[in-house]
C-alpha cells in the first residue's frame, strides 16, 4: 500500500496542495479493484461423497473447494462432535478420505440453494450426514436432529446428573435471597402498572375455569387449624399491606 501511495504521490507532485487526497483516494480505489472488496459474492454448493460416489453432505462456501475440504477434515480430527465429523472420522480411520465436488454456483450466500439442493438429495433418498435443512447455523433442524439433541442431555448424558447439594449449600442459597437480599425487597409495583395488568386481564377466562383435580383442600371444613400465635401474625401482616397499598395509592 505504502509503495502504491509513494508511486503516486511521486507522478502528481506538481499539485501539492491536492497530492495527498487524490492518491489516498487511488490506493483505496486500487486496493478496491486488487481484492473482494466491492465484488459481488459467489457461492459453491458442493458435496462431500464417500470414494465410491455416494453423496453424504451438501455445503456451501464462497472459497475454494480444496479449503473447505480441509477445514472439514481438521474439525473431525479436532473430535468436534456431529454427524458429518462421525462420517468423516470412521473414514479415516478406514485409511481413506471424502471427495468433493462442485454441483453449483450462486451470487449471494447461496442459503436458498443448499436448501434447495438438501431437500432434492433426501427426496432422491440419500442418506445425508446434514444436521439441518441447510441455510446458516443451526436453522430449522430436522425431527432427528432435535431428538438427537434432547437424547444427548438427558439422564445420564446431563451434566447435573446424581449431582445434589449438600444442606449447608442449600442453606447458603436461602439466606442469600432473604431479606433485603431479596430481588422483590422493597420494590412496589406503581398504581399505574397494576391498572395496566389488571386490563391486560379483564376478559380473559382463567386458565383453571372448571377444571378439577380430584384433589380435597387440606383445609376444607375444619377449624382450629392455625393457633392464636400464627393468627395475630397473619392479621398484623394484612395491616401492613394495608398501610402500605393506602401509602401507594396517594403517590
Amino acid at each position: 500500500m505504502m509503495n502504491k501511495y509513494n508511486t503516486l504521490k511521486a507522478r502528481i507532485g506538481r499539485y501539492p496542495e491536492k497530492m495527498d487526497t487524490i492518491a489516498i483516494l487511488s490506493c483505496l480505489l486500487l486496493t478496491i479493484a486488487t481484492t473482494k472488496i466491492g465484488v459481488d459474492m459467489r457461492t459453491k454448493i458442493y458435496t462431500l461423497s464417500e470414494p465410491s460416489g455416494i453423496i453424504r453432505y451438501v455445503g456451501k462456501t464462497s472459497g475454494t473447494l480444496n479449503d473447505r475440504l480441509y477445514d472439514h477434515l481438521y474439525e473431525a480430527k479436532r473430535g468436534i462432535n456431529s454427524h458429518k465429523n462421525k462420517w468423516i472420522r470412521m473414514l479415516l480411520r478406514q485409511g481413506l478420505l471424502p471427495t468433493i465436488h462442485q454441483i453449483d454456483e450462486v451470487e449471494g450466500d447461496g442459503c436458498d440453494r443448499e436448501i434447495g439442493w438438501i431437500s432434492f438429495y433426501k427426496i432422491m433418498g440419500l442418506d445425508l450426514v446434514n444436521a439441518t435443512d441447510g441455510g446458516d447455523g443451526l436453522f430449522n433442524p430436522s425431527v432427528e436432529t432435535c431428538r438427537k439433541i434432547g437424547e444427548s442431555h438427558s439422564g445420564s448424558k446431563h451434566w447435573a446428573y446424581g449431582q445434589h447439594l449438600s444442606a449447608e449449600i442449600r442453606n447458603k442459597m436461602s439466606k442469600a435471597h432473604q431479606g433485603e437480599k431479596a430481588y422483590w425487597y422493597g420494590k412496589h409495583l406503581s398504581a399505574k402498572t397494576c391498572k395496566k395488568m389488571r386490563e391486560a386481564h379483564i376478559g380473559q377466562i382463567p386458565w383453571n375455569k372448571g377444571k378439577h383435580t380430584g384433589q380435597i383442600v387440606w383445609n376444607k371444613g375444619r377449624t382450629g387449624v392455625y393457633s392464636e400465635e400464627a393468627l395475630e401474625k397473619m392479621r398484623e401482616s394484612g395491616k401492613k399491606y394495608r398501610i402500605r397499598k393506602a401509602h401507594n395509592d396517594k403517590i
